[in-house]
């Protein structure tokens, strides 16, 4: 098989199968990491494997996934495909009474919860 990689706009690239069109792979900047590029995958088939050498030649910069970690076909796939996982992110539920000591009134508490400003900014950055 012959998977190919094309650029088709500033932000999306084609993904062909001996010439059978598999979907795209868009990029995108995170605020919170913006040394890396990001990768969103709208695929067909994730059985393939992928010059993702050449994204990273035309975006002068490493590669970084996000996704859930139950998306497994995705996971087998960036696996299988040179991705090695670096981080893994938990959303937890915490408030102060579940803090084992106590906080003294030097440290500065920031609230926010799933529909704080800064939380929705991440969410669409990371999706």
């Amino acid at each position: 098989m012959t998977t190919k990689i094309e650029k088709i706009s500033p932000k999306i690239y084609k993904v062909t199968d001996n010439d059978k069109h598999l979907g795209t792979i868009s990029t995108y900047h995170n605020l919170f990491h913006n040394k890396y590029i990001y990768l969103k995958f709208n695929l067909s088939d994730y059985s393939v494997n992928i010059p993702f050498s050449k994204i990273v030649q035309a975006e002068h910069q490493a590669l970084q996934v996000m996704i859930d970690s139950n998306e497994n076909p995705i996971v087998d796939f960036l696996l299988r495909n040179g991705f090695i996982c670096k981080r893994h992110c938990y959303t937890l539920t915490v408030n102060k009474k579940d803090l084992k000591i106590e906080i003294n009134n030097k440290l500065s508490l920031h609230f926010f919860n799933t529909e704080s400003p800064i939380t929705k900014l991440s969410n669409l950055l990371c999706k």
